[in-house]
C-alpha cells in the first residue's frame, strides 16, 4: 500500500513529492513535478530539498 501527500501547489493527491524551497521566505513545500516545472524557471529562490515517495 503506497502512501500519498497532498501537493502544496496544485492540492492533487501523488505518491512522489519533491521538497523545495521557492519563495523568498524560504518555507520547505512539497511539490509534484508538474508544479515543480513551473517554479523553478528563473527563479533565484528555488533550492532542492530530496525527493519524498510513498
Amino acid at each position: 500500500m503506497s502512501r500519498v501527500k497532498l501537493c502544496d501547489g496544485c492540492n492533487k493527491e501523488y505518491n512522489v513529492m519533491y521538497r523545495v524551497q521557492y519563495k523568498a521566505e524560504r518555507l520547505w513545500h512539497f511539490l509534484c513535478k508538474s508544479c515543480v516545472v513551473e517554479v523553478k524557471p528563473n527563479n533565484h529562490h528555488y533550492r532542492y530539498g530530496g525527493t519524498w515517495k510513498g
